[in-house]
């Protein structure tokens, strides 16, 4: 891969598999403007015919073509192959819960964040800019949501099945974070089992009602919230570590009940401000710090939460003071990659990180903003102000 001949060709490559489904999207949603009013609800059956595939999955492809071309300006962007499919539908359907101005702000902004960002990603600024832009509807829609929660139980081959859990992301979190301690800490000499599959039988386990070995600490989340949300002065939203956005409302809910630790944030940047030590070992104090301030995995792509990770040093030890900006959170993973492979990492002081991969290109990764920037670098904002966490 040191060939630079090689991903450029990647890259004309994808960006080409983009612009053929913004091609296919296009053709698809002209002819069914073309069906008259008695066929209309049967196009579906036809392009299945046509195209010799399901009718379901005909009927998905042709809501995703007059959804994606509902918006020129990110057909425009899926078709120069400057997004991917699943980022033209995501942004659309975020910007769908706006109206007017808004909405077009929304759409610029992500538009402009999407192509070198993950869709996870892209999906947390979206959720963010509809909850600040709009929080009443985001409070509305929440609450809908919280009514469908349901549990459902579906049958695979080989006498498997999945059973899966509909509830609110908190809600969520604090399952998932008792089930991974209690698995966590069933380690026993000799024991075949993964973590999955530990984590599989300790959920198990819960539901039956069986004893199970109590973890250390009760179960926790991270959230952190705008000091001018707390006291009620607006509704900016939240942030679930390892999930995004939350509406203020569940945001003050959670506070209401929980420790609080304050942090500054830069105001231009949003991200948390720096705090040193002298030794080279991180504190446990600046270590939260850390984790709080990058939210996830530093490595890209990756959407570990930092809560999970290992704080890795990014400089070996000099007898300077130990900077913020010195060590971040990774997942034992990407510390492995960047330990075993040559894969090399920098970190920044203002947050952000770069990943040098082996073909010698350079990628970076930015610390999600737990304070709102200046509108000049992201969403709008009056004065992002302390946080609290």
């Amino acid at each position: 891969m040191n060939d630079p001949r090689i991903t450029r060709e990647l890259e004309d490559a994808f960006r080409g598999l983009c612009a053929a489904q913004a091609r296919f999207a296009e053709s698809l949603a002209k002819h069914a403007e073309r069906v008259g009013k008695r066929d209309a609800p049967y196009f579906k059956d036809e392009v299945g015919a046509m195209l010799a595939m399901s009718i379901h999955r005909a009927n998905k492809l042709l809501s995703q073509a007059q959804t994606v071309t509902s918006r020129p300006a990110v057909f425009h962007a899926l078709r120069e192959g400057k997004i991917d499919m699943g980022k033209a539908l995501l942004i659309v359907s975020q910007v769908k819960l706006l109206s007017g101005e808004q909405a077009d702000l929304a759409e610029a902004k992500l538009l402009a964040y999407a192509p070198t960002r993950t869709y996870v990603s892209v999906r947390r600024l979206a959720r963010q800019l509809v909850l600040k832009l709009n929080p009443e509807a985001g409070q509305e829609r929440h609450a809908e949501k919280s009514r469908q929660r349901k549990v459902e139980k579906t049958n695979l081959d080989d006498g498997m099945c999945v059973l899966r859990v509909l509830l609110t992301s908190v809600s969520g979190a604090l399952v998932w974070d008792r089930i991974d301690r209690l698995a966590r800490s069933a380690a026993v000499p000799g024991d075949p089992r993964t973590l999955d599959q530990k984590r599989a039988d300790v959920a198990l386990d819960l539901l039956l009602g069986k004893a199970t070995s109590a973890p250390q600490g009760r179960p926790d989340v991270q959230v952190t919230v705008p000091l001018s949300t707390l006291m009620g002065l607006n509704d900016d939203p939240g942030a679930l570590a390892g999930y995004g956005p939350i509406p203020a409302s569940v945001a003050r809910e959670i506070a209401a009940g929980g420790t609080w630790k304050r942090i500054l944030t830069d105001p231009a940047t949003g991200i948390a401000l720096d705090r040193g030590r002298t030794e080279y070992e991180p504190s446990e104090a600046l270590k939260e710090f850390v984790k709080v301030r990058d939210g996830i995995c530093s490595a890209i792509g990756c959407n570990q939460p930092a809560s999970k990770c290992v704080i890795d040093h990014c400089k070996p030890a000099d007898g300077t003071e130990l900077s913020a900006s010195d060590i971040k959170p990774t997942c034992t993973y990407h510390l492995r990659m960047r330990h075993e492979s040559g894969w090399e990492c920098h970190h920044l002081s203002d947050g952000r990180h770069f990943w040098a991969t082996p073909s010698g290109r350079v990628y970076e990764s930015e610390s999600e903003p737990i304070g709102d920037p200046k509108p000049s670098q992201g969403m709008p904002s009056d004065d992002p102000g302390p946080h609290a966490a």
